[in-house]
């Protein structure tokens, strides 16, 4: 028979098996893995293919994800559903909304299409040409277009899922693609949407294949994939050497010696200013305005009165004390008043009260920037200087929540999502409810809607 302690011995022994078992299938904690990734890339141009090799180490939380590479670091936070770069060479991060990644893909994937049947009219050999196929575009981009049968004439896929000796071999018009063979360790629900997400966020897997590699359940023992860009032709592959389970759960930090990478100086400088400015109250602002206004109305200068009331609007969105503001100037039944209130909405009668201002050294003129560039961009006048009118307006007044709503719209047409999504945050820290977001916050829930996969 056993002694008590030679019991106790196997019992302890027994539970920390069962322990380590549960871990694997357990929503909380955070898998270290150790991968070597092997990149080989061949195209007409190379003499040879090009290999490298190196180390990387994902970490998979129940709420996030963190890929460390030898110089960069990916985070992924499902709370702020933000992806951050973090470049250790340059000490700079990167912080992109998912919903501005999901936007970029989605419009690269419609402009390459476009692109695609350019050249096919050129008549370009498919050498010479980007990748065209719907299979290939959304392999490119981990991301299938919401209305990708109209996008693409119609063409559905037909996707190879094979499973020979334990390995899922997944390909498309007669070649393979992807090659993912599961390991041991089973993963929980949480933990499998974590990896769907750092599968859609870093790896060009087709959406379909992606799908079906989450569904087995397991961490990838090894996986590989290959996609095009041209003529050149990359393929990566990770092979699982380490992984370990902690049950501390994952967090994602951004080192404070890290600043925000800078791609317009001119936005720079005001996003500093406005992190230096106190956000007023509404009734603050309100008797503040007030005061203004009485000093520029006893004063004879009604129309930097009647920009002291809309500037009070564009900042707060208080609709009624606008308007009681407005009276307060001398109501619309005033002839000065209603034409500066209806000058606002012609290019010319805002260009002619900007001269008129600036000459009478107003401190009200910079706002005329704002509403000029707003009403260009509705009337999608490109040959006005948008973005210079709306930078200024900010250098006067970083409180102006419609101007960088505009700023967003413009870096979004520049292909600068990065920025872009600065300018949102900006204006939710100013006026987070501010009927100038309501289009973004649409657009947010639709994005999400159609990309399961990101967020």
């Amino acid at each position: 028979m056993f002694s008590r302690s030679v019991l106790s011995a196997l019992v302890g022994y027994v539970v920390c098996i069962q322990a380590g078992m549960a871990d694997e299938r357990q929503d909380t904690g955070t898998w270290h893995l150790t991968f070597q990734r092997i990149t080989e890339t061949t195209a007409p141009y190379l003499e040879k293919p090009q290999t490298s090799s190196e180390t990387v180490t994902l970490l998979i939380g129940s709420k996030s994800y963190e890929l460390r590479e030898s110089d960069t670091t990916q985070l992924y936070d499902r709370k702020n559903k933000t992806l951050v770069s973090l470049d250790h060479r340059t000490k700079e991060h990167v912080i992109m909304p998912i919903h501005a990644l999901v936007w970029f893909l989605n419009s690269e994937t419609v402009h390459r299409n476009a692109l695609c049947h350019a050249s096919e009219a050129a008549e370009l050999s498919s050498a010479e040409m980007e990748p065209c196929s719907r299979f290939e575009l959304e392999s490119l981009f981990s991301f299938s277009h919401p209305q990708a049968l109209q996008l693409f004439d119609g063409k559905n896929l037909e996707i190879v899922h094979n499973q020979i000796e334990g390995t899922h071999r997944f390909g498309y018009d007669g070649k393979e693609f992807v090659a993912f063979r599961p390991s041991s360790h089973e993963l929980g629900p949480e933990h499998r949407r974590m990896l769907r997400r750092f599968l859609a966020h870093q790896c060009k897997i087709h959406p379909e294949i992606r799908k079906d590699i989450v569904a087995q359940g397991h961490l990838p023992a090894e996986m590989t994939f290959r996609s095009r860009e041209g003529a050149r032709e990359t393929t990566v592959t990770y092979k699982l050497e380490n992984a370990l389970f902690n049950a501390k759960e994952h967090l994602v930090e951004i080192p404070q010696e890290y600043v925000s990478q800078s791609k317009d100086a001119r936005l720079e400088t005001i996003l500093d200013q406005l992190a230096q400015t106190t956000i007023p109250t509404v009734d603050h602002l309100r008797k503040e305005s007030e005061s203004m206004i009485d000093k520029a109305i006893g004063s004879h200068h009604v129309e930097e009165a009647v920009l002291l009331a809309h500037r009070f609007f564009a900042v707060t969105d208080n609709d009624r004390g606008f308007r009681e503001l407005l009276q307060r100037c001398g109501g619309l039944g005033d002839r000065q008043v209603r034409r500066m209130v209806y000058g606002l909405k012609d290019l010319r009668q805002i260009k002619e009260a900007q001269q008129t201002l600036e000459s009478t050294q107003s401190k009200m003129a910079y706002l005329l920037n704002y509403y000029f560039a707003d009403l260009a961009m509705a009337q999608h006048r490109t040959d006005e200087k948008i973005k210079e009118s709306l930078l200024a307006c900010l250098e006067s007044d970083p409180l102006i929540v419609g101007a960088f709503v505009d700023l967003w719209r413009v870096y979004l047409m520049e292909w600068d999502p990065y920025t872009a999504w600065r300018c949102i945050k900006a204006a939710k820290n100013i006026s987070p409810d501010h009927t100038d977001l309501l289009p973004l916050r649409n657009m947010e829930k639709n994005i999400e809607i159609d990309s399961p996969d990101f967020f």
